[in-house]
C-alpha cells in the first residue's frame, strides 16, 4: 500500500528540505493510498525531524469528488481508508513519528479545527502553525481557493504549501491571488505549485 498516484513528487521532497528549520505542522489535505504522507515522513526522517507532527485530512466513502471531470465517484472508498491507516500508522509506528488522522472534509476540519490542533506529547499543546501543507483534495478552483484561504495566515513564514495536480483546474485563476496574499513560489511543474510565505 501507500501508493503515490501523481507527478513531480520531488517538489514535495524539496519542499520538506526547505522547511527543516522552520517550526510548525506538516499538514496533507488528501492522503488517498498515502504515498505522499509516506514521502513526508520518511523525507522528515532522514533529516533527525522525528518529532514533526503529521496531520492526515481524508472523508474517503466514496463521497462526491471534484476535478476536471465533474463531480464523480473517485474510488475514495472506506475499504482503501482501512488498508491506508493499517500502513500508515505502521509506519509511524517505525519511524516514531507522530500522526494524527481526521477522518473528515476540508470544510468540517476548517470549522472544528480553526483555533488550533491538540497535541499530546508530555502535556497538552495547541498547535496552529504550520510548517508545510500540502493541498491534494477536490480539484475544483473555488474549493482550492477556499483551501489556500485557510492556511494563508496559519503557514509559518518561511514555510511551503504546495498544489498537488495542478493540471485538474484552472490553477493559473487563483496564482496571482496566492503571491498577492504574501506567498511566492518556490517550484512549478506541469503537476505541482509550491509557494513560500515571505511576509
Amino acid at each position: 500500500m501507500l501508493k503515490t498516484d501523481g507527478n513531480d513528487y520531488y517538489v514535495i521532497k524539496d519542499a520538506c528540505v526547505a522547511v527543516k528549520e522552520i517550526e510548525g505542522l506538516v499538514c496533507e489535505l488528501g492522503s488517498y493510498q498515502g504515498g505522499g504522507l509516506k514521502l513526508l515522513m520518511e523525507t522528515f526522517s532522514e533529516m533527525n525531524q522525528r518529532d514533526r507532527i503529521f496531520l492526515s485530512v481524508d472523508p474517503y466513502g466514496d463521497i462526491p469528488y471534484h476535478d476536471i471531470n465533474g463531480i464523480h465517484s473517485a474510488g475514495y472508498t472506506n475499504n482503501v481508508k482501512n488498508m491506508f491507516l493499517r500502513d500508515i500508522h505502521q509506519l509511524s509506528y517505525e519511524l516514531n513519528t507522530y500522526f494524527l488522522f481526521f477522518n473528515m472534509t476540508d470544510t468540517q476540519f476548517f470549522k472544528r479545527f480553526s483555533d488550533g490542533i491538540p497535541v499530546y506529547i508530555n502535556e497538552e499543546r495547541i498547535y496552529n502553525k504550520y510548517a508545510l501543507v500540502i493541498i491534494d483534495g477536490p480539484h475544483e478552483v473555488n474549493i482550492v481557493k477556499d483551501e489556500f484561504d485557510f492556511f494563508k495566515s496559519r503557514i509559518a513564514t518561511n514555510g511551503i504549501i504546495v498544489f498537488d495536480d495542478v493540471e485538474q483546474y484552472p490553477h493559473e485563476t487563483i496564482h496571482e491571488y496566492i503571491l498577492q496574499n504574501g506567498f511566492e513560489t518556490f517550484k512549478s511543474t506541469g503537476y505541482k505549485h509550491a509557494y513560500k510565505k515571505v511576509v
